[in-house]
């Protein structure tokens, strides 16, 4: 039975057997353990589940038929069950834009990347060489990505690409080795079907993903407008119409939801208004107007400076009395301490014009606080470059390493720091803003 599973594959089957061995003696672990069997088993996964893997079968007898799958995959059928079609299946909520998602996972099975992954991947080191690679180079892959995150580390990622860089040689080298000492092994029949039977299998599971993705958007979309609305008539207008207006889109159907509930939206005819007003906002963001610097910023260059500080920014949307904002969500500032500190970036304006730039740090470790004002200085030096082409002043600098409550204005702006702290503890907010000062009258 042994003889089935290559190398590689026993390698990783002993290795994932000794952590979860091992993992069964933390109370912790087996308690996530329950938890994610107790979940599993809930209805509303279960049955999905297993209409999946009927629909495999059925694929697989399909493949069957027209000869383009044989018995000896059963093992390959498997394991593409378990990794691909399971981890696409657990993974269907987070798509935000199934469209492109889909359409990127139909390519993906085209491209010739695929068949030279397949190619090394169809030999192997001995078992004793696989062994110790694979916990190697995924302490490699943790710390590459890790590196990616955290700018702090950053100067590693020459060396771990360099590591990589040169195993990758090896087994490219070791693997044109193999293909020209023992080429019969690999054009054999089984090898055609090895390539082919997985490749098929990805393509033919796409639409039952994408309508099972459906099936999902349909009831959450459901779920949320029955919760806003008591009307029955209105639930089922607004079900429809939201699910055909914005082509089941599950980021435009959710910025619709959230003005539907900052408005309390009661007729139909207010119900398709704000659909298109959601349409033209997506519009203007598409194709933002020119904003004077005497008036402000596009809220929207703002938000794509940001993202290209690695900042993700919410909608910029509407809140109360015409006044507009776009967040970024809390961002983690990663230091020892358990505790960490925290960074955030708000926009606010009018529907058109953003007028302020806010960057918040949230010092709640006062053992960190210096290291992350550090961090603090130089995303508003950042912010301040690109938004207002001025260089950040010595003395604005100083007054933030200091926490001193300090205004001033600077050609259009008005630069503030503010310090306020919480409530009966010695932890503390920072606050840097950048506002217009003297926006244009004419």
């Amino acid at each position: 039975m042994i003889e089935i599973f290559n190398s590689r594959e026993i390698a990783v089957g002993i290795w994932v057997s000794i952590f979860f061995i091992i993992s069964l003696f933390e109370k912790k672990l087996r308690k996530c353990y329950q938890n994610i069997l107790t979940v599993f088993f809930n209805r509303k996964i279960i049955i999905p589940f297993i209409l999946m893997i009927f629909y495999v079968i059925v694929s697989i007898y399909f493949l069957e038929k027209i000869n383009l799958w044989q018995e000896n995959q059963i093992k390959n059928s498997i394991i593409w069950f378990a990794t691909s079609a399971s981890v696409t299946f657990f993974r269907l909520n987070d798509i935000e834009n199934p469209e492109e998602y889909f359409s990127a996972a139909l390519k993906d099975n085209f491209k010739i990347i695929i068949f030279l992954e397949f190619v090394i991947s169809f030999y192997t080191f001995g078992l004793i060489t696989e062994f110790i690679l694979l916990p190697f180079l995924l302490l490699l892959g943790v710390l590459k990505a890790k590196a990616e995150i955290q700018k702090e580390n950053q100067e590693l990622l020459p060396t771990i690409n360099f590591i990589l860089g040169i195993f990758t040689l090896i087994t490219i080298i070791f693997t044109i080795y193999k293909l020209y000492t023992s080429f019969e092994s690999f054009k054999q029949n089984t090898t055609f079907y090895d390539l082919i039977s997985p490749i098929c299998l990805s393509l033919l599971i796409i639409p039952f993903h994408y309508f099972l993705y459906k099936y999902i958007l349909f009831e959450v979309v459901y779920i949320r407008i029955k919760s806003t609305f008591k009307n029955k008539r209105l639930i089922k207008y607004s079900f429809i119409k939201s699910l055909i207006f914005f082509r089941f889109n599950k980021t435009k159907i959710n910025r619709w939801l959230f003005k539907v509930n900052m408005e309390q939206l009661k007729t139909k005819k207010e119900i398709s208004n704000s659909m298109r007003e959601i349409k033209e906002r997506i519009l203007i963001e598409k194709n933002p107007p020119k904003i004077s610097k005497t008036d402000g910023w596009s809220p929207f260059y703002i938000i794509t400076q940001l993202e290209k500080l690695g900042i993700n920014m919410g909608d910029y949307k509407e809140s109360y009395n015409n006044e507009w904002y776009s967040c970024s969500n809390y961002i983690t500032i990663e230091s020892e301490e358990i505790i960490k500190n925290n960074i955030a970036f708000y926009i606010e304006g009018n529907s058109s014009i953003a007028s302020e730039i806010k960057i918040v740090l949230n010092v709640n470790n006062l053992n960190s606080e210096k290291n992350d004002i550090e961090k603090l200085i130089l995303y508003v030096k950042k912010i301040t470059k690109f938004s207002t082409k001025l260089d950040l002043q010595n003395k604005i600098i100083a007054k933030l390493k200091k926490k001193i409550n300090y205004k001033t204005e600077i050609d259009l702006y008005s630069f503030e720091i503010q310090k306020d702290l919480y409530l009966n503890s010695n932890n503390y907010e920072l606050k840097f803003s950048i506002k217009i000062t003297k926006p244009n009258t004419v």
